[in-house]
């Protein structure tokens, strides 16, 4: 009792060697893994590169078919450029319940002016406060939330995008009252103050998100003649303080 038994040379020796081997054997894992890694991570960086940069024709008007929609997919397809250049995809779905429709604006935050930081977000809020053909302010969200369906908008870097869905039966009404946001917004002036607040808010909620404040900083590195750096949600600050000093008016 009280003694330590100690492997016999040769046991010591097997054992450092099967350590050994699996040290080769994980490292070799881990570089396979890398390998696999890097031509996952260069498949993906070359779709998306191809996405982006490959030739953007007018769209052709056709439907789509063959092997140009999943085999499971049921659901018709047809792609038109209108007379006035819009461009638009239709998609027909037999099972649908629903409508939705959707509206890309080639506009974005880095149309921003240089003293209005945060207008075209401000301006996406102003659309939905009432039109010429229903200018009751709520009438739109009224009408929506009736239906049974939900309506939002985002502001992004060079594109502003506004979607709705609603109950199909109140399709074409739905529709007629979307398209007029682009026909002849009013821009109430009585409704400034009310979402110049609303955008505040998203700001200070914004804030709070440590990848905005991470983003946030990543914009400020870049050139500042490039509107990359700019600050595009906007606040009560770059949308009411500044301009009222200065008389400007945001809805002109």
């Amino acid at each position: 009792t009280g003694q330590t038994l100690e492997q016999p040379p040769a046991m010591r020796g097997n054992e450092g060697a099967l350590q050994a081997d699996a040290s080769r054997k994980g490292m070799l894992q881990g570089y396979m893994l890398i390998i696999v890694g890097c031509l996952v991570f260069g498949a993906g960086l070359g779709l998306c590169a191809w996405a982006f940069w490959r030739p953007h024709g007018e769209i052709p008007d056709i439907e789509f078919g063959g092997n140009r929609i999943p085999k499971g997919d049921t659901r018709a397809y047809r792609a038109t450029v209108l007379a006035n250049g819009m461009q638009v995809l239709s998609i027909q779905d037999q099972n649908s319940l629903s409508t939705s429709f959707a509206m890309a604006v080639e506009s974005g935050s880095f149309d921003d002016p240089d003293d209005l930081p945060g207008l075209m977000h401000f301006l996406e809020h102003m659309l939905f406060l009432g039109t010429a053909k229903y200018p009751d302010p709520q009438g739109f969200e009224q009408f929506v939330n009736m239906h049974g369906g939900a309506q939002n908008a985002f502001t992004a870097e060079e594109a502003t995008v506004y979607y709705v869905e609603l109950s199909t039966s109140a399709a074409g009404e739905g529709l007629d009252r979307f398209a007029d946001f682009f026909r002849q917004p009013l821009f109430n002036e009585s409704y400034v103050d009310q979402e110049v607040l609303a955008v505040d808010s998203e700001h200070a909620k914004n804030v709070q998100n440590p990848s905005w404040r991470l983003d946030a900083v990543l914009s400020s590195l870049a050139n500042p003649q490039s509107p990359v750096s700019h600050f595009h949600t906007g606040n009560a600050q770059t949308l009411h303080e500044l301009p009222k000093k200065v008389g400007r008016n945001v809805t002109a």
